[in-house]
């Protein structure tokens, strides 16, 4: 009796442990965001996307599946596009020519305080809904700051003092900031409505949604759908080419089950590459459009984008020392174990570091979704 009952309690503790297991890894499949390693993940990057490295004071090349954290300044050079998911589910877009700084990231169950400092450039936004207490989504710059409920909105930081947000849908509240940085201005703007804000001059009337922008905006969504697509295509014919070399050396039944899987992944090819091909010609047709509208974007914000990088570099230089350590810490918190290792082996002073960290538990486990990279 006593080996039954001890049998039948083993078994319903391995039936509960495979379900937990299971739910687990179902809930960081979301968007490709890691749920035990950060709050946002850089889910895709085409180009040359950067990190600022507060560990050597350098631009270091993002990498895979990029945890993003507080204090991380993240810049998209020319011809060069990043995406950015966070755990909410909420998407951001960096265009060319744009750099970033998370000023805060804190996103648990349905609280999320999300603040981008937009140093210059473009950026698009696909917010998830914001529902309880004392959430909050803002982008600021040294002219506005925006604050969004849920919404599809750009905004755009290219001139010294002045700022340009377009709503696609939803309501966003745009606040205007004088010389101190104090907001002394409010308004709201709606679906197809945009604004320039000038700092020390009050908010102008709103005016229907930008033409030039809207097509800008749908160059760079086209742009990553096909990038993607192209990812996916990539990745079939290698799965296909394994199948295929292990079709050679299987036996004749074990041929026909690797056949059927060959037939649905020819179908799902054919199905892809056509999407592919479709938004090709597309975007094709759109880039004779852009070209003009992304050549003056380029000319305008490079005198902008070469003095504010001068305020960066004194603002970095003045940073003190307990703050650059409190970055770096949190900065090796947010990386995996062999992440560490590697950072150890280019620059060993940071072993006495990574020892006083604390414990990961669930994050040593490192389980992270395919590469998403072009």
């Amino acid at each position: 009796m006593f080996k039954k009952t001890r049998f039948f309690l083993i078994s319903l503790l391995i039936i509960i442990f495979i379900w937990l297991t299971r739910g687990l890894l179902i809930s960081i499949e979301g968007k490709g965001v890691n749920n035990f390693f950060s709050d946002g993940y850089i889910t895709f990057f085409e180009g040359d996307v950067f990190y600022y490295s507060y560990i050597d004071d350098t631009w270091e090349t993002v990498t895979d599946s990029f945890p993003i954290g507080m204090n991380d300044i993240i810049k998209v050079n020319d011809d060069s596009l990043c995406e950015i998911t966070f755990k909410d589910k909420s998407i951001i877009t960096l265009e060319e020519n744009t750099q970033i700084e998370i000023k805060e990231l804190r996103i648990k169950d349905r609280k999320k305080n999300i603040k981008l400092h937009l140093d210059y450039g473009n950026l698009n936004s696909l917010v998830e809904k914001i529902s309880s207490w004392g959430s909050y989504f803002e982008i600021e710059s040294p002219a506005a700051v925006v604050g969004v409920r849920g919404t599809e909105f750009d905004v755009s930081y290219e001139k010294e003092d002045e700022v340009e947000v377009d709503v696609y849908d939803g309501e966003v509240e745009v606040g205007r900031r004088d010389d101190k940085g104090n907001i002394v201005e409010k308004d709201y703007l709606k679906k197809d409505q945009f604004v320039n804000i000038l700092k020390n001059r009050e908010i102008q009337k709103f005016h229907k949604l930008n033409e030039n922008r809207k097509a800008l905006r749908e160059y760079v969504k086209n742009r990553i759908q096909y990038a993607k697509l192209d990812r996916s295509v990539r990745e079939l014919n290698k799965n296909i080419n394994t199948l295929q070399m292990k079709a050679i050396k299987s036996s004749q039944k074990e041929r026909q089950i690797i056949q059927e899987k060959l037939n649905r992944l020819y179908e799902s090819r054919e199905e892809l590459s056509q999407s592919r091909n479709l938004k090709a010609i597309k975007l094709s047709n759109m880039e004779e459009k852009v070209k003009n509208l992304r050549d003056k974007r380029k000319e305008k914000i490079k005198e902008f984008k070469k003095s504010v990088m001068n305020r960066f570099k004194d603002r970095i230089k003045q940073l003190p020392k307990d703050k650059r350590e409190k970055i770096i810490k949190n900065r090796l918190q947010r990386l995996s174990p062999e992440k560490r290792q590697q950072l150890i082996k280019k620059n060993p002073r940071l072993q006495e570091k990574v020892q006083r960290l604390k414990p990961q538990n669930k994050r040593d486990k490192e389980i992270r979704r395919p590469v998403r990279r072009r």
